[in-house]
This record gives structure tokens, C-alpha cells and sequence, in this order.
């Protein structure tokens, strides 16, 4: 079987499509064949097609976001106000179709970790569903330490240990700097990492490409790989 990383975010806009991106492109770029799919977006489209720019040559679209709502609502409103329902086993059905097409999956969250995609189930069930390794991505500014402990403490109350929490985003502030060495405090099996904030305007492919060469060290520490 092969190897499943959820990548779970704190809140929508914690950094999940910049770190699925960077690590995707990471390890593609040392060989590995990985590939990417973010099941469920709301809003526009702009997450998947990032990641879909980036392994374009092996999947449609459709295959890595099947299930995709126009309005920018948590995924069980947003299905609902669109005359759907979001059916788990539909959910992981898709997954499991292209995680048996590659040595590591990457699935990419959608909004926090308990973010409703039905009634009783959120990402944190697909999680327990597929056994999968989980990376934590929190933006690193003021209040991330109260979004990343309700996170982490989640995972370790459902006796998941998450493979490492990113702080995305940040800037060499006291209060960045400070975040991880605070959270470093009380989660000591969880390693903490930093990916510094860049740039966005361009051609975004290519600067996720060149992103991932400068930060290269720190995401195959994030993977523990080498």
C-alpha cells in the first residue's frame, strides 16, 4: 500500500494548499512518484488547480477534486445549499482510486481539521479511515498558539501523533518567532518546523518549484524522509 500523508490545517487559510504544493513538488522533484488530491473545495477553484498544475501529466481535475461547491461555506453547507450531500465512502472511493497509483499520497484537507463535510463526519474521520500520516499547517501569526493546541490536542485525544506541525507563513517577528518555541513547550513528539512567508504573484508553478528547492531541507524533515 502506499504511503497516505493528510495534510490538516487549524482554520481555512492556514497554509494547506502552499504545503501540499511544496511538498508534492518535493518529492517529484527526488523521484518519488507522488501524487496530490484535495477531495473537497468550496469557493473557487484556485487550490486544486495549483496542485493540479503540478502532476497535470498524470491526473485530470476531476480525479484530484471530484467534489467541488461554488459558494465559500464549509463543505456540508456548501454541498446542501447546492442540492447535495458529501457520502464518505464516495469521499474515500475517490481516494483510494489514486492512492493505488502512486508510492505517496498527499490529501489536502478542507478548512480546519473538524471542519463538517456531512453530518457526524469531518476530516478528521478520513484520517482514521485511511490510517494516514498527518502534517499539521497553522499560519504563523498572533493566535496561532490557541488554534494549533485545539489541533494537536484533538489528534492526540484520538491517539494520532502527527508526523510534524508548519508554521506557514511567518516573518522574523518576536511573535513568530516566539509561536514555535511556545508550542515546542508542550509537544515535544510533535517536531515543529517554519516555512517563511514568499511571494505569490507570478506564474505560481514556478515559484512553488523554486520554493521547494530553498526549503528542501526543512520539507523532507516535515516528511522524515531524508
Amino acid at each position: 500500500m502506499s504511503r497516505v500523508v493528510f495534510v490538516a490545517g487549524t482554520n481555512t487559510g492556514a497554509g494547506k494548499t502552499i504545503l501540499t504544493a511544496l511538498l508534492l513538488a518535493h518529492l517529484r522533484s527526488n523521484g518519488v512518484h507522488a501524487l496530490a488530491v484535495k477531495p473537497v473545495e468550496t469557493g473557487g477553484r484556485r487550490d486544486a488547480r495549483l496542485l493540479y498544475a503540478l502532476q497535470r501529466d498524470e491526473v485530470s481535475l476531476e480525479e484530484m477534486n471530484p467534489f467541488w461547491f461554488k459558494e465559500a461555506l464549509a463543505p456540508s453547507i456548501a454541498a446542501r445549499r447546492a442540492g447535495r450531500g458529501l457520502v464518505k465512502q464516495e469521499v474515500l472511493n475517490c481516494v483510494r482510486t489514486l492512492r493505488g497509483r502512486c508510492d505517496v499520497l498527499l490529501v489536502e484537507g478542507a478548512g480546519g481539521l473538524l471542519s463538517p463535510f456531512a453530518k457526524n463526519w469531518s476530516g478528521l474521520d478520513l484520517i482514521k479511515a485511511m490510517k494516514a500520516e498527518v502534517v499539521v499547517a497553522t499560519r504563523n501569526e498572533l493566535g496561532v498558539i490557541n488554534h494549533a493546541r485545539l489541533t494537536l490536542d484533538r489528534l492526540y485525544a484520538g491517539n494520532i501523533l502527527p508526523k510534524s506541525l508548519v508554521l506557514m507563513g511567518g516573518n522574523t517577528s518576536i511573535v513568530c518567532r516566539e509561536n514555535g518555541i511556545e508550542l515546542g513547550k508542550n509537544y515535544k513528539k510533535t517536531p515543529i518546523h517554519q516555512i517563511s512567508r514568499f511571494g505569490m504573484s507570478g506564474q505560481w508553478i514556478n515559484i512553488i518549484k523554486r520554493n521547494q528547492k530553498k526549503f528542501a531541507k526543512t520539507l523532507a524533515m516535515i516528511l522524515r524522509t531524508r
